[in-house]
């Protein structure tokens, strides 16, 4: 079975976020992480195949746990869904090891789904 971790400090979007991929994809097993601290912890030793999160967490760095988690779960897809949608930090998510960067938008919901669909289920 597929697994996904979502780390966002909204628990409103990322709970929203989930049961939208959730509807598409039941067969999906999905976590949750609030903060850093928790994303990381979570990115590495629970092994997703994927992890969605935003840029601006509670704790901070969220770089630099892009980084952690690329180096550390080579195997996971990082896709960063944020409102920080400047290039300079489209260019170090990518740098650290992110492998997409989508900003929050009204369509965003449909591009995270389009790359769930062709990473983890074909």
């Amino acid at each position: 079975m597929p697994t996904l971790l979502i780390i966002d400090s909204n628990t409103i979007f990322r709970r929203t976020l989930k049961d939208i991929i959730q509807r598409r994809f039941s067969g999906l097993e999905i976590a949750e992480a609030e903060d850093s601290r928790e994303g990381l912890e979570k990115g590495i030793h629970g092994r997703p195949q994927m992890v969605i999160t935003d840029l601006s967490l509670k704790g901070g760095a969220g770089l630099s746990m892009i980084q952690s988690i690329a180096s550390q779960n080579t195997d996971a897809r990082i896709v960063v869904l944020t409102d920080m949608d400047e290039e300079e930090y489209r260019m170090a998510a990518i740098e650290r090891g992110a492998d997409d960067f989508i900003s929050k938008s009204k369509q965003a919901s449909y591009k995270v789904l389009a790359i769930i669909e062709k990473q983890l289920f074909n």
